[in-house]
């Protein structure tokens, strides 16, 4: 294990109080588990003479009372598997306890722990069942309440305002119960509400934002410039230094510098003039274009105040109705956790004291994206003792403004804890690339809008340092290539021909790099994905392996659209089911979808007869739209490895609208719009990465070109009735006028969102460039001989001002101009997104949905399977034996349900790495101990699918299944209590079951598979070997026995609740 240099010393011996400034390849992700390291060391110091049995016991409590908080999932696992690492195959005996004791420790998102709080019953108010959904139903929850509100409101006087903005009201409060931020922005109250109305506070806070405070504030110096009077310019400096004077700021005052502008004439200052006078001058012309965006908005709020209130108490009750009804519908989602547990800590001092109990030092990785939702629950959990709380974290990273990360949590934290400490040495990166960012960021992340002047919230930049006494100097590069195209019928490219001529010259470097040197990584950043497309068009037709993230549109994925071509076919076939015209129209529909589909997977047609589309629509009749679908998906024979994209989403439609068609095709249009991120995987052992910056987060590359630089500076103006912030929407002063006017509040967010946005967007520049390990490279476009970009705020701009020594220029001739015609071809054309076609179709029988436990009765007993899953006996056969005195018979000695619960669950945990109970230790430790002998594969637990087992539809989860280069090569299933060999059967039967469906699902299994069940009371593993080719073959054996329910006495009878029935 590598040594900690000087600074990483500092911030790893501590205990708490600290703000940690970790920049870029600084080793963070070390100090955290060296400081882990640190602390149990203390602790094991403090307890030399305590016995170790007592030790681990203290241990486990003091671990439990520490959270190491971190941004997603992703990096809490990661730093889990490392902390476990760390502490292998230490020497001494309370060492040795180390691992297992590690358990306790509180490692997740700030999700994770708040959903430890509310389940451990600390959180006062919060729901007893919590289950989480996924946004969709979230959305359908509020949107159900948006109608109840509509129900209740039908005599207001612009409620038919509101109705024609009914989805961008919807899409409003969606967001709005989206984030706990404005959710309790919006409980708090309105900001500038039109009856508290603070013009002069209002007035000076958008100044500061517009950047025209000072100015505001200082007189235009006019004596230098005497000669200069009756001038336009001198007139208006004149006639707003008068202005300057009031000592309140109104509308008036605008109103009035709007008038000087009318009426001083045209500005043209002379180049004698002083720099401070031009200037003043640059910045008035920032009210006067203030006045131009939004002056007439308002002066419609000042003259029509009153009906303005109505519009913001209609909003108030809109929020409030929604609010005090919210957890009456089912479905809680991860932002309702956070705000269950800050408003409970803020409420409550019962809730404070028992949190505070429970937890009692705090870690906090990435602490620039903490909200301030966030930061209120790490305050209430540490009593706001800041010297409970360590946190690492780099302003220059801070990326997710959209989720609600505040870089003003950053800066007051650094006011109140007590130690900022600050690590520069950077050990990714190469001597060049880091003098590059170091002098490139320090140049541009003071300017403001359109890389001029300044801003406002911009953060410091702290220069990085090369260790020159581990790594050699001077290598590495940071490269500009500039492409000159020749066209004089181009006047005007569009942001397509730019991003075309971008990816042909990217695509030249890389087949470049990758000549010189092959075995280097490449990584392509986007701000944004779409000009990748590109790109990726380029590289399939070249065959060069690449990995890339895509956006799929839910209307463009293969499944989604199946689905959705289905749900149109049900919906018309319900107009006129029995007139055979309508019917065939129906089915000539259905069949252009699913031939299109097929054609392009297998290169010819495929549709299903009249009679099989007939047959399914009978069986959506008297089974619903679920088993009907997943019938016409195993009679097309598709496979789909993207489950958790397409199909769950689908399942999770279905079950929101309660099956109800016509609800599911407003579903699927709620979702028309929207998209699924997922890898593109083009071909073997890819060198070549794409994917948004965002997503590269924690990552490194040998080489990263940074791409779309010509048209990432455009911003979409923001045209929703409602904004995020309470009171801001638009509204009218006449119900006649279709236009609406933006609310003060409305046209305050607009300014602050366009001003973050920017400055996260040089920031999100910074994370792009100090992921390069060798090179950074970017290409620089010239038309004609004139330099062009999309927008005066891509980053091709703030490059092109940057004028440095410290990359190179370089010229980059294109082979072929015209090479890459733009395309619109949906992403699934390029790619099949998890979806293959199978030889064989299966069908679904009409026997309701049953998961593979329910399913391996058939190899215990056919008959047994038959009365209780078919005739569904159980509950009757009960209650006739109660009624009839029979006695049923029972099995001894068998685990209790709870405790088999329990240890899946706590075995899940431990496979996952997270926080297990306490008991149960001699069984999880030797679940460990298999575990290790596998740590070099893919483990993937708790994973549901949906497939035919020959007709019948089945659900199920196997416990744990091993995966080597993305194919199946073990399946394991846990199992407590006793186990016999007719037991064992029906596991095997479980096993195999789980590998056909996993075959049909993903058609990933190697040619010869492992079965293993672990019995964990025994501590031992039964293994069976399978071909693949024998898994159909023996399944359906058994499943024929259903042919014939006509059994002998077998032992197991003696504790079935049938045995009594069977036998007599």
């Amino acid at each position: 294990m590598r040594s900690p240099n000087a600074e990483q010393v500092k911030a790893i011996k501590h205990n708490g109080g600290v703000l940690l400034n970790a920049g870029a390849g600084s080793g963070k992700t070390f100090v955290l588990i060296e400081h882990i390291h640190y602390l149990i060391e203390e602790f094991i110091q403090s307890r030399e003479n305590t016995p170790v049995e007592i030790f681990k016991k203290d241990l486990k409590n003091y671990l439990n009372k520490i959270v190491l908080m971190t941004f997603t999932n992703d990096a809490a696992a990661e730093i889990r598997e490392r902390l476990f690492k760390r502490f292998e195959d230490l020497d001494g005996e309370k060492w040795a306890v180390v691992p297992d004791c590690l358990m306790a420790m509180n490692v997740s998102t700030i999700h994770g722990f708040c959903l430890k709080m509310i389940k451990q019953g600390l959180i006062e108010g919060a729901p007893g069942q919590i289950e989480i959904t996924d946004e969709f139903q979230i959305a359908k929850k509020i949107e159900i309440l948006v109608e109840q509100w509509f129900e209740r409101r039908n005599d207001s006087e612009i409620n038919d305002s509101f109705i024609k903005n009914y989805t961008s009201i919807v899409k409003a409060m969606q967001f709005i119960f989206s984030s706990p931020e404005l959710r309790s922005e919006w409980a708090a109250g309105v900001r500038y509400s039109v009856s508290n109305f603070d013009e002069n506070k209002f007035w000076n806070e958008l100044f500061v934002l517009l950047e025209i405070s000072e100015f505001w504030n200082k007189q235009s110096n006019l004596a230098e410039a005497e000669e200069f009077r009756g001038k336009p310019w001198f007139n208006l400096l004149e006639g707003l230094n008068s202005l300057k004077t009031k000592e309140e700021i109104s509308f008036s005052d605008l109103l009035e510098v709007e008038h000087l502008f009318k009426t001083v004439g045209r500005l043209v200052v002379s180049k004698k003039v002083s720099l401070s006078l031009k200037e003043d001058v640059n910045t008035a012309k920032k009210i006067k274009e203030f006045m131009k965006s939004y002056g007439e908005d308002l002066k419609f709020f000042f003259d029509f105040k009153e009906t303005f209130k109505t519009w913001e108490d209609s909003f108030k009750d809109l929020f409030n109705f929604i609010d005090s009804r919210y957890y009456d519908l089912a479905g809680i989602g991860f932002a309702d956790l956070e705000y269950l547990v800050v408003r409970a800590l803020k409420e409550s001092e019962a809730t404070r004291e028992q949190v505070q109990k429970n937890f009692s030092y705090l870690i906090v990785d990435e602490f620039q994206d903490t909200s301030w939702v966030q930061y209120e629950i790490i305050k209430q959990t540490i009593g706001e003792n800041f010297s409970n709380l360590f946190c690492v974290g780099d302003r220059k990273q801070a990326i997710y403004g959209f989720r609600g990360g505040e870089l003003g949590v950053f800066n007051e934290t650094c006011e109140k804890i007590p130690q900022n400490l600050i690590m520069r040495n950077n050990y990714r990166s190469e001597e060049k690339v880091v003098t590059f960012n170091n002098n490139f960021f320090e140049y541009i992340f003071g300017l403001g809008r359109e890389f001029k002047g300044s801003d406002n919230f911009s953060v410091e930049v702290d220069a990085q340092e090369f260790p020159k006494d581990v790594k050699e100097q001077a290598k590495g590069h940071a490269s500009e290539f500039t492409i000159s195209i020749e066209d004089e019928d181009i006047k005007r490219p569009s942001p397509i021909d730019m991003n075309k001529w971008e990816s042909l010259g990217i695509f030249q470097r890389i087949t470049d790099t990758q000549k010189s040197a092959p075995e280097e990584e490449i990584c392509i950043l986007y701000k944004n994905l779409g000009p990748s497309k590109m790109l990726i068009e380029k590289l399939i037709e070249a065959e060069i392996p690449f990995q890339a993230q895509v956006k799929v549109p839910f209307v463009e994925d293969p499944f989604m659209a199946i689905f959705s071509a289905f749900v149109d076919f049900l919906l018309e076939v319900d107009r006129a089911p029995s007139e055979q015209l309508h019917w065939d129209k129906c089915v000539k529909y259905l069949d252009f979808y699913l031939m299109g589909i097929s054609e392009h997977y297998y290169d010819k047609s495929q549709k299903l007869s009249a009679e099989c589309l007939r047959e399914l629509y009978y069986k959506y009749k008297q089974s619903g739209i679920e088993v009907s679908f997943w019938s016409l998906v195993f009679e097309l024979g598709y496979a789909n490895s993207s489950y958790e994209n397409n199909a769950k989403k689908i399942s999770e439609i279905i079950k929101s609208s309660s099956g109800k068609i016509s609800e599911i095709w407003k579903a699927l249009s709620a979702i028309s719009g929207k998209s699924y991120s997922t890898k593109f995987n083009f071909m073997k052992s890819p060198k070549v990465y794409i994917m948004t910056t965002h997503a590269s987060k924690g990552l490194q590359y040998d080489n990263v070109i940074i791409g779309g630089v010509h048209t990432n500076g455009r911003r979409v103006a923001n045209t929703e009735t409602m904004g995020m912030l309470p009171g801001s929407f638009r509204w009218s002063s006449d119900l006649l006028k279709k236009k609406l006017h933006r609310s003060p509040m409305y046209i305050y967010e607009n300014v602050v969102k366009s001003h973050k946005e920017y400055s996260e967007s040089k920031r999100l520049f910074y994370v792009a460039c100090t992921r390069a390990v060798k090179s950074i490279e970017w290409i620089n476009l010239q038309l004609n001989g004139k330099e062009i970009s999309s927008s005066k705020e891509s980053w091709i701009n703030a490059l092109r001002i940057f004028v440095d020594d410290t990359y190179e220029k370089k010229i980059l001739e294109l082979k072929d101009v015209n090479s890459l015609p733009p395309s619109k071809a949906p992403m699934y054309f390029m790619d099949a997104l998890g979806v293959s076609g199978r030889s064989e179709k299966m069908k679904i029988g009409l026997v309701s949905e049953l998961s593979v436990t329910k399913l391996s009765l058939l190899a215990l007993c056919p008959k047994k399977f038959y009365l209780s899953q078919i005739l569904k006996l159980d509950d009757q056969w009960k209650e006739f034996s109660e009624e009839n005195d029979i006695e049923l018979p029972a099995r001894i000695g068998v685990s209790d349900a709870q405790r088999g619960t329990r240890l899946h669950y706590q075995i899940e945990n431990t496979i996952k790495g997270e926080p297990v109970e306490n008991g149960e230790e001699d069984i999880l430790n030797w679940v460990k101990t298999e575990l290790k002998k596998v740590s070099d594969k893919e483990l993937v637990s708790e994973r549901e699918m949906k497939f035919s087992f020959f007709g019948q539809m089945i659900t199920g989860i196997p416990d744990l299944v091993v995966e080597e280069n993305g194919q199946v090569e073990e399946i394991w299933d846990f199992k407590s209590g006793l186990c016999d060999d007719e037991d064992k059967r029906s596991y095997r039967f479980q096993l195999l079951t789980y590998a056909l469906g996993l075959d049909q699902v993903s058609d990933n299994l190697k040619d010869k598979i492992s079965l293993k069940i672990l019995l964990l009371d025994k501590k031992e593993i039964v293994t069976y070997e399978i071909n693949k080719s024998h898994i159909r073959e023996e399944l359906y054996r058994t499943w024929s026995k259903l042919s014939s329910i006509q059994v002998e006495k077998i032992p197991h009878c003696a504790s079935c609740m049938y045995g009594n029935l069977c036998h007599q």
